[in-house]
């Protein structure tokens, strides 16, 4: 008995050792964690599944840049007609806010990409398997199912078949510096 009570001291020692390592170990993987949700690409049909956006239009990256999201928000949003553009991955330190690149469409300029939009809800382009991703778009387009009920898509259009309209708009849009 009285060898058990000489260690005590000591076991509680280990053990308090332990659980300190342990409790380091557990905070250090939630700030990682954190950090790294923060960074998780989000799916384009997952994010124009949400708010006002109708159409999100991920450009590929290019060299080491990281690729960009620009997205076309309801024309009941205010202001009317906005597109955004920003990076895919939200890099910006904690208490900052994220570069976004806005403009607003003209009313004829919306119309024309509500267009492309619903005759892909209708029908969708069909993705050929040959194509390489470097050489996609990867779209995502809320597509009305009924009054206030919708599903979103996921579409990857290669480079040369993408409309006009998307094409002006990617090329309008400012790029983030």
């Amino acid at each position: 008995m009285r060898l058990f009570r000489d260690q005590l001291p000591r076991r509680v020692k280990v053990f308090s050792s332990l659980l300190s390592v342990l409790l380091l170990i557990s905070a250090i993987f939630v700030f990682v964690l954190n950090d790294m949700k923060k960074s998780i690409l989000i799916p384009v049909n997952k994010i124009v599944s949400t708010g006002a956006r109708v159409i999100v239009i991920r450009i590929p990256k290019q060299n080491d840049m990281i690729s960009e999201d620009i997205t076309v928000y309801d024309a009941n949003m205010s202001p009317p007609y906005l597109v955004t553009r920003m990076l895919s991955v939200d890099l910006t330190p904690k208490n900052e806010l994220p570069t976004i690149s806005k403009i607003s469409l003209t009313e004829s300029q919306w119309r024309a990409i509500d267009a492309i939009r619903q005759s892909w809800c209708k029908f969708p382009p069909i993705r050929h398997e040959k194509m390489k991703e470097a050489y996609l778009y990867t779209i995502g387009v809320r597509c009305p199912l009924r009054e206030n009920l919708f599903n979103s898509i996921l579409l990857e259009i290669p480079y040369d078949t993408l409309p006009n309209e998307l094409n002006e708009l990617i090329q309008h849009v400012p790029p983030i510096q």
